[in-house]
């Protein structure tokens, strides 16, 4: 669900023209219709809320104005639980109960049961903080025996293979703050290097959706963390900053195929 909401973001840079391009136009709606139609038939409603919201700010362009969308996406997760029940009253409106199912309120105002994971990593940084600098290795949390409790709330007897559902909350008890600020720090560069592309329109700009989406769903899923596809998949959209700009001979283009200014970041 995570890789077909990014797909259909960056998509949205190219559905366009239908008069001058009608048959890319009518190819790309279809992709993304079809991508649409997979998304909600995983019925991920944490990627599909997230996706709704970055939708709506990409079409009215309120992306352009908004310049603290870093500093807020750090913030996800305690803006989710804050909103919980608002939540769950716009899941069951009629034009959402027709295509998202599970809408349990306990099921959604518990995020399916992660606050308590979440829950009990608050309870750590206040009582415990032990590896608060340098985390507690993989899979910490179970360590510490945070995952106990957890284990009888999600009815398993393998406590050790629950994650924290959240990839900030598994680095940081696996890496500590350490790697958190780490982790953090990466994705400044990756946010600000490809804001800046989609604000000179270049033809890097979709990636800045994709950027975007990471930003916010690292928070709240473990989407991003090591063993997952979304990690790869934002390294290598982070290795396109290594390249130092003087070596790189081609012509910057935009997204209208015509030749961007040299002195475009």
């Amino acid at each position: 669900a995570h890789i077909l909401a990014m797909v259909n973001l960056m998509l949205l840079f190219y559905i366009k023209d239908p008069v001058r391009k009608p048959i890319r136009f009518v190819v790309l709606s279809r992709v993304y219709v079809a991508a649409l139609g997979l998304m909600l038939n995983v019925n991920s409603r944490l990627s599909f809320m997230m996706f709704i919201v970055l939708t709506f700010l990409f079409l009215l362009r309120l992306v352009k104005g908004l310049k603290l969308l870093y500093s807020i996406s750090l913030f996800t997760m305690p803006l989710l639980m804050s909103f919980a029940l608002l939540i769950y009253q716009i899941l069951t409106l009629p034009i959402f109960a027709k295509i998202v199912s599970r809408v349990d309120k306990e099921d959604v105002t518990t995020f399916n049961s992660r606050t308590y994971i979440w829950e009990s990593a608050w309870e750590w940084l206040l009582d415990d903080r032990r590896g608060f600098l340098f985390g507690n290795g993989h899979q910490g949390q179970y360590r510490l025996g945070m995952m106990d409790k957890i284990a009888v709330i999600w009815d398993t007897d393998q406590p050790f293979d629950i994650h924290m559902h959240s990839t900030f909350l598994q680095i940081v008890m696996a890496q500590g703050v350490v790697g958190y600020l780490l982790f953090c720090s990466c994705m400044w560069y990756a946010y600000s290097f490809y804001r800046r592309k989609y604000l000179a329109g270049s033809n890097e700009a979709p990636l800045f959706a994709a950027i975007l989406y990471l930003l916010f769903i690292w928070q709240i899923d473990i989407f991003v963390n090591g063993w997952n596809i979304g990690n790869p998949m934002f390294f290598c959209m982070l290795s396109y900053l290594a390249i130092d700009r003087a070596y790189v001979t081609r012509t910057p283009m935009g997204l209208d195929g015509r030749p961007l200014e040299r002195s475009h970041p």
